[in-house]
């Protein structure tokens, strides 16, 4: 193995630098389409962003249009500044209606513990509330089940563009978001972190 691996390292080192060609969407060509140069051709594959991608500003350089100009510069500016606005405003509800359980769960539990023999009572509903609101969680992850886990593999998988279904879906944005703020109010130890990737 390491034999083969000096021998491909050595074909790697003396090889030629790559000839640049006039075109640069001929460098995306499958090998038997392409002519067949001397050295190695000079190649570049696409990026997730198109806009960062230097082969595709290359090839769209010389014909774009006004237009397409704007609509590049409102998708790296605008569009992400929109976006994470509507995050933040949606991490803020969800902070704010999971405090409101908290505290209507840790309001109960008190009132109780006030009376005499309360605790007798407050454990237990104490323990009920925790479980009920988990519970909740599961079940409403039932109408989505994409919205299942902590979000961060789904984004990858869609990154390196593989489709699930429903993965990107209004449906599975509101089932993250209630489920996020039935776990954070349950007092498991999970984090809205991940899950805010997703969404």
């Amino acid at each position: 193995a390491a034999a083969r691996f000096l021998s491909a390292l050595d074909l790697l080192l003396r090889m030629a630098p790559p000839s640049s060609s006039s075109d640069p969407t001929q460098r995306l060509a499958p090998a038997r389409e392409r002519p067949a140069p001397d050295a190695a051709p000079d190649f570049e594959s696409y990026e997730y962003v198109g806009a960062a991608s230097q082969l595709r500003h290359e090839a769209q350089s010389s014909h774009t249009t006004d237009q397409e100009r704007v609509m590049l510069l409102l998708n790296t500016t605008l569009a992400p500044l929109v976006l994470g606005v509507l995050i933040g405003a949606t991490a803020y509800v969800s902070n704010a209606c999971a405090e409101l359980l908290l505290r209507a769960k840790w309001g109960i539990t008190f009132w109780l513990l006030s009376f005499p023999f309360g605790a007798i009572l407050a454990y237990p509903l104490f323990t009920a509330l925790c479980v009920a609101l988990a519970a909740g969680a599961a079940a409403v992850s039932l109408w989505a089940p994409a919205a299942c886990g902590s979000g961060i593999p789904m984004v990858k998988v869609e990154l390196n563009g593989v489709r699930v279904p429903g993965a990107l879906s209004a449906r599975t944005l509101l089932v993250k978001l209630a489920g996020i703020t039935l776990v954070v109010a349950s007092g498991l130890p999970c984090g809205r972190e991940g899950p805010m990737v997703q969404l």
